[in-house]
């Protein structure tokens, strides 16, 4: 199931980077553009070197798989954020990684990471409001 989790990210993690880069190249505001180019390259170099453990037959335990979604969720929250919030066009990949989270880590990890989704929802709400 863990080797399936990452494979899947791999296959989904192209469409969120295209919205966030494409904001990186057209954005004129400092702050988003670094911000994005932080999680750009934080979440694809996740992508490479899970990929390359899977290819290498390397074993991929519950704390890589923690590991991994604390970095998803950290760089879904940056992009949503640096690209409006509430409004992002990356937001609609919440319900995503909380479904995720539901299934794979243990409740109480589970319950920090969702946490951490709910700030970005709040700080979100405040970027609106």
């Amino acid at each position: 199931m863990v080797r399936d989790f990452v494979r899947a990210r791999l296959l989904l993690v192209p469409l969120p980077m295209l919205v966030a880069g494409t904001v990186l190249v057209t954005d004129d505001v400092s702050w988003r553009r670094i911000v994005l180019g932080l999680a750009i390259c934080g979440l694809v170099a996740v992508s490479l070197i899970e990929g390359i453990r899977i290819r290498r037959g390397g074993r991929i335990g519950d704390d890589t798989v923690v590991l991994n979604l604390a970095f998803a969720i950290v760089g879904h929250a940056a992009a949503s954020l640096a690209t409006g919030g509430l409004w992002s066009p990356v937001v609609v990949a919440s319900p995503l990684l909380t479904l995720l989270l539901a299934l794979i880590v243990s409740p109480r990890i589970a319950k920090v990471l969702f946490a951490v989704e709910l700030l970005v929802v709040w700080l979100g709400a405040a970027m609106v409001g």
